[in-house]
């Protein structure tokens, strides 16, 4: 299954543009003592970058830290890149779309 998907993603030249907003879907999101709102997010197109101003279904935030599937801190997500992000104002629903707007 996986080599067909990857056939056609090629066949079909279906590529990301790496220089544009982030955009992408929200797996999860918890609220965590420490951090406040955890979401996971799926970066689609684009780049999500920390600093970012998120609007994900009807929350909203600033993102102040992301992590990667291994917990460890990065600046920068590309597209197909799952990230945890902090700084949303409350807990979005799971396969709530995501945009980064100006402000």
């Amino acid at each position: 299954l996986l080599d067909n998907i990857a056939l056609r993603a090629e066949v079909a030249e279906l590529k990301a543009d790496p220089d544009q907003p982030a955009t992408g879907t929200c797996l999860e999101a918890y609220r965590s003592a420490d951090e406040g709102v955890m979401a996971t997010l799926l970066v689609a197109n684009g780049t999500l970058n920390r600093g970012d101003v998120l609007l994900c279904g009807s929350t909203y935030g600033r993102v102040r830290a992301m992590y990667d599937d291994l917990g460890r801190p990065v600046d920068e997500a590309g597209p197909s890149s799952p990230v945890r992000v902090t700084g949303l104002d409350a807990a979005p629903d799971a396969d709530d779309p995501f945009y980064v707007v100006g402000d």
